[in-house]
């Protein structure tokens, strides 16, 4: 099954038509601007599964390799780890390679 994007208004819908049976099957990933966050809608089976991830790659995680909820969540906090670890080292370098090079100058000087 293909994941349909959809907006916030369209998933509100989608599980008002769930709630009224009247749903269709699909699998859809929703963003929501207001909190940076990401809705994933499993209707694949008409249960309507509905879950909130910090990334899209988390959602697709959940609807098309069949995570469980929390084993995403625990993916994406390590995965924000390890980008927050590389981005500190990238920081530190920058900070002496231009330590560094100031220091080539004034003796050029």
């Amino acid at each position: 099954m293909e994941i349909k994007y959809i907006t916030e208004e369209q998933a509100k819908r989608i599980i008002e038509s769930w709630c009224d049976g009247k749903s269709e099957p699909g699998i859809y990933i929703a963003a929501c601007k207001e909190n940076d966050k990401y809705i994933a809608i499993d209707n694949s089976t008409n249960e309507c599964w509905v879950e909130e991830f910090r990334t899209l790659k988390g959602c697709k995680k959940y609807l098309l390799e069949f995570w469980e909820y929390e084993e995403v969540l625990n993916w994406e906090e390590e995965n924000f780890k390890r980008m927050e670890i590389a981005l500190y080292i990238i920081y530190y370098l920058l900070i002496a390679i231009f330590i560094l090079s100031s220091i080539f100058l004034m003796k050029k000087l």
